[in-house]
Order: C-alpha cells, then sequence, then structure tokens
C-alpha cells in the first residue's frame, strides 16, 4: 500500500518503524453513522499506482468510520467487502487541517511557494449511478474539530460542487484542482484533492480539504436543478391559480420545466411532488397542507435576498397532514418506504425554508 517502488517503503505500519520520506503521508478520514449492517465494517483501499491493497476496519474514534494513512501523489480506490454493497454517502476529509495551515504560513514567512501535493480518491460501485453530488466545505467536519460556533458558520459557506461531464480529464488527477469531480463510468466515482488550496477555496477554520459525498440515480424525466446534469433556469412563473385552481385531496405534481407561484390563501392536498420550482407569493399569508411532499426540484419559500415575509409581514406555512395508519398515503422512493407525513428533498430547499437540503422531515414548514 505504501511502496512507492518496487524496493523502496515510504512507511511501515504496525511495528514502529519509521523512515524520512520526500512524499507527504496524509491521514483520509471517511465518516459514516455507525452501520446497520455489519458487512459495511470494512473498507478495501487500492492504491491504484501500486496495486496494493488492505482492508481498513470501521472504527469509532472521533467520529464513526475510517481513517487511515495515505501517500500523497497518488490514486486509491475504496469500495466495502462485502460483494454487492455500495458505499453511497460519507464525509472525507484530506490531510490534518491545522497541520496543512502550518505549513502553509511556514512558506509564506519565507517567501516560498509550498510545495504541491494531490491526492485521487475513487470509489467503486457495483449498482450503477447517474452521478455524485460533492458539497464543500462539510459543516459537520467543521463541528467536530472547533464546535457548534464554527460548525454554524460553516453551514453558511457549503456548496454543491459542479462535476465534471466528460471525465478524460479524470485520468490526470495531478493537474485538477481541488474538488474537481466526475464519473468515470457508470460504477466509478472520481475527486481530487490538490495542496495548496486555491485563494478562492473556504479559509483554514472551514476545512477546506473536508467534503461531503452523496450518489444519485436521477428520475426517467433526467435531472434537475442543482443536480449539475442540466442546470435548468426558470425566468417566467406561473400562478397556481390558473395551473391548478382549487385541487382539494389531489395528488399533485410540477413537472420539470414549470415554476409556479404559490398565490392561494390555502390549498389542500393529498401529496405533493415537485419535479420543477415551486415559489410562495407573500401579499398574503399562504397555507399549503399535504401529507407528503417530494422535492426532486426546487421548493422555494423566499430567497436569501429577500425572505418571505419581510416587508409585509406575512407568514407561509407548508402543514404536514395524516395518519400513521394510512398506509397507502405513504411515500415511497426506490421502492424503500419513508412512512407518512414527510417532505422528503432531493433537489433543493430555498434558504428561508428552514430545512437543510437532501434530507427528510416530518417537521412542518413555516417561514
Amino acid at each position: 500500500m505504501f511502496k512507492t517502488s518496487a524496493n523502496k517503503y515510504q512507511h511501515e505500519v504496525r511495528n514502529h518503524t519509521f523512515m524520512t520520506c520526500t512524499t507527504p503521508i496524509r491521514k483520509l478520514g471517511i465518516a459514516w453513522p455507525e452501520p446497520q449492517e455489519v458487512h459495511l465494517r470494512q473498507l478495501i483501499v487500492t492504491n491504484l499506482d501500486t496495486g496494493l491493497w488492505q482492508a481498513h476496519e470501521f472504527e469509532k474514534l472521533e467520529l464513526f468510520g475510517w481513517g487511515f494513512p495515505v501517500v500523497a501523489n497518488q490514486r486509491l480506490e475504496v469500495r466495502p467487502n462485502f460483494l454487492g454493497m455500495d458505499l453511497t454517502e460519507g464525509g472525507i476529509q484530506y490531510g490534518f487541517n491545522d497541520l496543512l495551515a502550518s505549513k502553509e504560513g511556514d512558506a509564506l514567512k519565507n517567501k516560498k511557494t509550498p510545495t504541491p501535493e494531490w491526492l485521487q480518491l475513487q470509489l467503486k460501485f457495483w449498482m450503477n449511478y447517474n452521478h455524485v453530488k460533492l458539497t464543500n466545505p462539510y459543516s459537520w467536519w467543521v463541528g467536530t474539530r472547533y464546535g457548534e460556533s464554527a460548525e454554524l458558520r460553516a453551514v453558511q459557506l457549503e456548496e454543491k460542487k459542479p462535476y465534471l461531464t466528460d471525465p478524460t480529464p479524470l485520468d490526470t488527477p495531478e493537474s485538477l484542482p481541488s474538488m474537481t469531480h466526475g464519473m468515470k463510468d457508470a460504477r466509478t466515482w472520481a475527486m481530487s484533492f490538490r495542496y495548496p488550496k486555491p485563494a478562492d477555496a473556504p479559509a483554514w477554520e472551514s476545512m477546506p480539504y473536508g467534503a461531503h459525498f452523496e450518489a444519485r440515480k436521477c428520475p426517467d424525466e433526467g435531472c434537475i436543478l442543482n443536480l449539475p446534469d442540466r442546470n435548468q433556469n426558470w425566468t417566467h412563473y406561473i400562478l397556481w391559480s390558473e395551473k391548478f385552481g382549487d385541487v382539494t385531496g389531489q395528488a399533485v405534481e410540477i413537472d420539470a420545466p414549470d415554476w409556479i407561484m404559490f398565490d392561494m390563501d390555502l390549498v389542500v392536498l393529498k401529496n405533493l411532488t415537485i419535479k420543477g420550482k415551486l415559489s410562495f407569493d407573500d401579499s398574503q399569508n399562504r397555507i399549503l397542507r399535504t401529507g407528503n411532499i417530494l422535492v426532486w426540484g426546487v421548493l422555494e419559500i423566499g430567497t436569501a435576498s429577500s425572505p418571505f415575509g419581510q416587508s409585509t409581514g406575512n407568514t407561509a406555512r407548508v402543514e404536514l397532514t395524516g395518519n400513521v395508519l394510512d398506509l397507502a398515503d405513504y411515500m415511497y422512493i426506490q421502492e424503500q418506504s419513508l412512512w407518512g407525513k414527510v417532505v422528503t428533498v432531493i433537489g433543493q430547499v430555498g434558504p428561508s425554508s428552514k430545512i437543510p437540503p437532501s434530507r427528510t422531515t416530518r417537521a412542518p414548514i413555516v417561514a
């Protein structure tokens, strides 16, 4: 795993034998909630440049997951040590943040350029996926290191990193900026870390080499806003009253090309699927009452620059209704039940809606 040539080792573990090396050895962390399946307790990590591999055990240290040394300027492949099981979501962190920051500071003090280094991480899947969403920085990493206040600040900096639609550049990771990522094929995702960080990267206290990944399968209609296959840009909206009117007790679906402006006082639905965009007009109080909401596209209740009701004092409420015994109203995603009275977000919820992206919640939304 740690060979740089046929007869030269960078580092030997377990026997406390060390040697000075010119290529940095960093820690790579992969965070994951404690797995329900005991089979996800081992990861097989393969060095694609040397062919060496090692099984790493799931550990509970400062977090649940795996931590292991890696040699910079090489390519690694990661896969669970269980046939057919994929690692589809988790946090990743390259190196020790304080050490990398100190190294950069020393270089600047000596009026030198920090020595560049890189690492490419590849996830190998058994199933086919359309793409992987990569969020950087990852506020949870910040919270584990610097505490709750720093974590809350980092939440404001989180953004989805667009991925390469042409996988060719992924074959030369030594020249790619940090957080460049994309699918090499339907069963292989690759992303890069690169040091030093660019000038526009998050500050060191936001842990710029931490990220969160999440593999995605798109609906048959194709990817929608915030899923980078197709960046939808809505310019004209249609009023709910004109498009749907009074649809009490019905299931409503907003198509991917449509931007709907909710202008009703009260609407009561069976369930709502948003593949396009739903916004709320704040000239009056608004109430949307429904059993479930599935957001493939965008649910926007106000914007960051113009929060709902800021100038009018009005409110918007999304109320979830139903009974646990109403099995027919349960929400299913890829044949898995999410029960009832849920808002499931695969796309994006606007900044005033108080629901973080890519989450499932049973709480009502109030803006």
